[in-house]
């Protein structure tokens, strides 16, 4: 099981880091058959990219989930009321369907995906959008980020992300 465990003890990839405020918060990108996408990875232009979003911990009251698009993406509206509309769900999709109750309010942007949750429920939890590859180019995401809307002090981080988008 690989998000079977707390995501703040250990360093893969550049993708975890230390909890801050006892949240822990990780982002990965997949291509649309689920391959994880690497950091400084390259994707074609017009690809559609699933973006994965884990947060581990608990903390009682209204979160707030804010995770910055790199340059040469747009998000897309590829999800029904929080729920996957494709084969992503199965066992890669159960923390995302477990997830859906926490979300009040999701948009997405232009500047990137906003998420306000009414509680980070217990456990590892997933919440997903999707991204269409736009620009050429290499581009940096800054760290996604959530935090209590009471105390700004229980929170977490994910690590940036480089994208890199090419046209062949």
């Amino acid at each position: 099981a690989e998000w079977a465990e707390p995501l703040g003890e250990r360093i893969e990839d550049g993708q975890f880091t230390e909890p801050r405020g006892a949240l822990t918060l990780h982002r990965r990108y997949e291509h649309e058959d689920g391959r994880v996408i690497a950091s400084g990875d390259r994707v074609q232009l017009g690809e559609m990219i699933r973006v994965r979003l884990f947060a581990y911990g608990e903390a009682d009251g209204r979160m707030f989930l804010y995770d910055p698009l790199p340059g040469g993406v747009e998000a897309i509206e590829t999800l029904n009321d929080g729920r996957p509309e494709d084969d992503v769900v199965g066992p890669a999709g159960h923390h995302a369907m477990r997830s859906v109750r926490d979300i009040e309010q999701r948009s997405l942007e232009a500047n990137g995906a906003h998420f306000r949750l009414q509680r980070l429920g217990q456990g590892l939890r997933e919440y997903t959008y999707a991204v269409r590859a736009t620009s050429v180019g290499r581009f940096v995401a800054p760290p996604a980020q959530i935090e209590s809307e009471d105390d700004p002090s229980v929170g977490g981080d994910s690590a940036a992300f480089v994208l890199e988008v090419a046209s062949e």
